[in-house]
């Protein structure tokens, strides 16, 4: 992508916050506010995502009442395993949302895009070059 002698272009495989505190970090893995620490009360986002399939990085949020909607499932608690195997490497379609109650704050969670589902929940996922595609 960086190679002005190759005629192609590239795109960014990234997250993108629409409203509220979540954050974009720089590979373009999307987190709850203040990820990793504890997240606030009474907090809401929207998040668009550009072409790439899922990864779960994280996820830990207080069961039943701060929930990520995701492709029209809603995840909640301890769910991770669930998150990873109902959406893990694929598109995400549609805008994520979430949403804490007035309560109980967890770490979060943190979300990545790949162009390759052959790495499902490793970190060095969101550090490879794959966050560009050349076209």
């Amino acid at each position: 992508c960086n190679d002005p002698s190759v005629a192609h272009t590239c795109k960014m495989i990234s997250f993108a916050v629409e409203s509220g505190p979540c954050t974009i970090d720089a590979f373009g893995c999307a987190m709850s506010p203040g990820y990793p620490n504890t997240y606030g009360d009474k907090q809401a986002c929207v998040i668009s995502a550009t072409e790439g399939k899922l990864v779960v990085e994280d996820f830990s949020t207080e069961y039943g009442h701060d929930k990520l909607t995701i492709n029209g499932k809603t995840y909640s608690g301890d769910s991770q395993a669930r998150l990873e195997n109902e959406e893990g490497g694929k598109p995400v379609d549609g805008s994520i949302t979430w949403s804490s109650d007035e309560t109980v704050g967890k770490n979060g969670w943190k979300l990545c895009l790949a162009m390759e589902t052959s790495f499902r929940s490793s970190m060095a996922m969101a550090m490879v070059d794959r966050r560009y595609e050349a076209f």
